[in-house]
């Protein structure tokens, strides 16, 4: 059903597949159900290539004059990304309690870590000053469907247009796709943008690991690799 009619990549396959033995387990502890079926199902997350703007192209999108204000906001937004390696959760719940001279200091959303210090590059600084003191102060927030929608505009515009190939499976299908960069360009990408900048720009890895957040070894062994 997931492969042949939701046609769902593998990796998808494998997050269904840990939500629902998550849940089950959750059922299980409650004494709804005694089926142990579903401890049988097993699915394998693949490594995927990692999108991220190079030095180059990230300054280029930085510097960017842009006609439409939905664009040069939607530029400041991922551009911030990248100079920090926030996610969408905490940019939208930043405000200015959180912000110091040079670093933010907060807690992240999705895996609760407490106290995380942020350093605030000369950029990062120059996009928080842009809006210190309006109404959208500290970023310009907005949907993080419209978001992407804009940033993806942005890029093109920037002629970030290197192609990229992208290879899938679902199931045992190979599924491969080239494509411009800027139709890869998400949000999160930004945060992956900082992961690999800053590993090639020679901060370690324990010193990122440590301003990102990041707890699993395996799902930073991604970025060294690139970087290597």
């Amino acid at each position: 059903y997931c492969f042949e009619v939701r046609e769902f990549k593998n990796n998808t396959f494998s997050k269904t597949m840990n939500n629902l033995k998550s849940f089950m387990n959750w059922a299980q502890e409650r004494a709804y159900h005694n089926n142990n079926s579903f401890r049988k199902f097993k699915a394998y997350e693949e490594n995927i290539e990692v999108i991220y703007l190079t030095p180059k192209e990230l300054m280029k999108l930085y510097t960017m004059d842009f006609e439409k204000k939905s664009h040069e906001k939607a530029r400041d937004i991922y551009c911030f990304a990248c100079f920090t390696g926030l996610r969408y959760s905490d940019l939208a719940n930043l405000n200015s309690s959180k912000i110091h001279e040079d670093f933010i200091k907060l807690n992240v959303t999705k895996t609760k870590s407490k106290d995380l210090i942020i350093p605030l590059i000369k950029q990062a600084k120059e996009i928080l000053n842009k809006y210190s003191g309006t109404r959208l102060s500290p970023l310009p927030m907005i949907s993080s469907q419209k978001l992407n929608e804009y940033i993806k505009e942005a890029c093109e515009i920037a002629e970030i247009d290197t192609p990229i190939t992208i290879t899938r499976y679902s199931g045992s299908k190979r599924i491969e796709k080239t494509l411009p960069k800027y139709k890869l360009i998400t949000l999160h990408t930004g945060r992956k943008t900082f992961v690999t900048n800053s590993l090639l720009l020679g901060m370690s890895p324990y010193q990122v690991k440590e301003i990102t957040g990041h707890k699993s070894d395996s799902a930073f062994r991604k970025y060294v690799n690139v970087s290597k």
